[in-house]
């Protein structure tokens, strides 16, 4: 008995010897991950911001358009802010791809201060439309707002439109044309309040 006895206690300890030896050898060593372990992170974009204001000429009001950018898409948001009280109402929102943007023209605000004219360009085109600021709902796409110059090639084929210039007085803003065969056409007023044309005798530059 005294014989097996010792002949497993060496054993044991031989055992346990050769387990201490393979856990030394395997210290510092990093195991490898198999590859289907390995998660995939997903990709995005990141978003870019910027912000553009126009200030209306008695100063009391101010149009912000803020221009979000993500994934070949464009998302303009269009507030209006009263530094008087510190208000701020979204008055209207839209969604391009690249290849069109949105513009605050210059006498962007109506006389009032209840319209605002904007320009949509794509490519080297302009269209131009406006949104109701105040007293109205909010223009939400994908409603579809007044443009100006489909309006005007429904009626006028033969002038084209080279410049809006912005507002010539309450509710009526400055389209100035020149002739489709050539030369200089008159200017016409938009109206507003029912998206009329009135061709004027005195040209707006």
């Amino acid at each position: 008995m005294d014989k097996h006895l010792s002949f497993y206690i060496t054993a044991f300890i031989f055992a346990v010897i050769g387990i201490l030896l393979l856990v030394q050898s395997g210290k510092g060593n990093n195991p490898k991950v198999p590859a289907f372990v390995e998660a995939v992170q997903p990709s995005s974009s990141p978003m870019s911001l910027s912000i553009e204001e126009a200030l209306s000429p008695d100063g009391k009001k101010i149009l912000m358009m803020k221009q979000q950018a993500k994934d070949g898409v464009i998302t303009y948001t269009f507030s209006v802010l009263t530094p008087a009280d510190n208000s701020k109402k979204i008055v209207f929102t839209k969604t391009f791809g690249p290849e069109t943007t949105l513009v605050i023209p210059r006498n962007t605000f109506s006389p009032d201060n209840k319209y605002a004219l904007l320009a949509e360009k794509s490519g080297e085109k302009f269209a131009y439309f406006v949104i109701p600021l105040f007293d109205s709902p909010n223009f939400q796409e994908p409603l579809n707002l007044p443009v100006i110059n489909d309006h005007f090639y429904t009626k006028y084929q033969d002038y084209k439109i080279t410049d809006v210039t912005g507002w010539g007085g309450i509710g009526l803003v400055v389209v100035n044309t020149d002739m489709a065969a050539g030369g200089i056409g008159p200017s016409f007023w938009f109206d507003v309040s029912n998206s009329s044309f009135i061709m004027l005798s005195t040209r707006f530059n």
